[in-house]
This record gives C-alpha cells, sequence and structure tokens, in this order.
C-alpha cells in the first residue's frame, strides 16, 4: 500500500467509519431528544457537545490508524444529526395526515431544499472535522510512539526484506 493509500484509506477501512457514523447519527438525535424531554440544556450546548466528542472520536479513530476519507465519514453521521435538529428540516408525524414537512416547504422544491441544505453543510463540517481530526489523531500518534500495529508493520517488514535477500541465492 503507498503512502498515499494509506493516508487516504487508512489501515482501520471504511467498515469501522461506517457503523460508528450510523450510530453516532442515532446517540445525537437521542441526545437531542432527551433534551428536550427532561428539559435539559439548550440545544446549543446539546450541538457544541455532540460535536466536541465527535471530533474527539475522530481524533481517537485516526491515532489508531484509520484515513482521512474513514475520518470524514465517521464524522458526517453525528453532525448531519446536529444540523437537521439544529436548522431543520420539521419534520413531525401527523395523525392521519402522514408526514409532514415545516410550514414553509409546500412544493416539491421546498420540501427537497429543506432537506437537502443540512446535509450539505453537514458535508461540509464533516469534512472540516474529519480533515482536523485527522491531523490531530496522527499528530498525537507520532508523538505517543509506536503502537503494536506498528510494530507488527515492522516485523513484517523485515521479514519481507529477509525473504526477498534469500531468494538472491
Amino acid at each position: 500500500m503507498t503512502d498515499l493509500t494509506r493516508a487516504l484509506v487508512g489501515d482501520q477501512g471504511f467498515e469501522r467509519a461506517a457503523v460508528w457514523t450510523a450510530v453516532g447519527f442515532g446517540v445525537t438525535l437521542a441526545a437531542f431528544r432527551g433534551a428536550t424531554v427532561i428539559g435539559g440544556p439548550d440545544a446549543r450546548w446539546v450541538a457544541a457537545t455532540c460535536t466536541i466528542v465527535t471530533a474527539l472520536g475522530v481524533i481517537g479513530f485516526a491515532r489508531v490508524g484509520g484515513g482521512v476519507l474513514p475520518s470524514v465519514l465517521l464524522a458526517y453521521g453525528p453532525l448531519a444529526a446536529v444540523l437537521f435538529e439544529t436548522v431543520g428540516p420539521t419534520v413531525s408525524l401527523a395523525a392521519g395526515g402522514g408526514v409532514v414537512f415545516a410550514p414553509n416547504a409546500e412544493t416539491v422544491v421546498g420540501v427537497a431544499s429543506s432537506v437537502a441544505e443540512p446535509l450539505a453543510v453537514a458535508v461540509a463540517a464533516a469534512v472540516a472535522v474529519g480533515g482536523a481530526g485527522y491531523v490531530a489523531g496522527r499528530s498525537l500518534g507520532a508523538l505517543a510512539g509506536p503502537t503494536d500495529n506498528d510494530v507488527d508493520d515492522a516485523r513484517s517488514g523485515d521479514r519481507d526484506a529477509q525473504t526477498s535477500a534469500g531468494d538472491d541465492d
């Protein structure tokens, strides 16, 4: 694997990031709904807390070998939930009426834009948080020294060098 590929994709891959982005989306929605039910902190505080927890998760993910793209994917789910809860769209269920969108979204364009805007902003936020978290996580990894995975990689590299040296005979 080249250094560029390892930086983009990482050693952990997309599977772990995909699962945690979905979990983060659900947990973030639960945090907002739970804060509303118990009369907890304002939505701004819940949003800030969820964003900080997301950033810490991305840093930890990058620290153990996650790449840039999986880090962005990991950040997307919770940040999309934050934006859905803070800026819209307003979606509710009406008895006998089905799914009801915000009052200003009567047209198809209004409904589409009320859904697309938070998702587009979430992509931008995920790129920012994921990229910064990747840099911070890899920096912490470099400062902390090699992990068990790094030692295993070095040992397998030594074995590869010995094997190729033995092939020359």
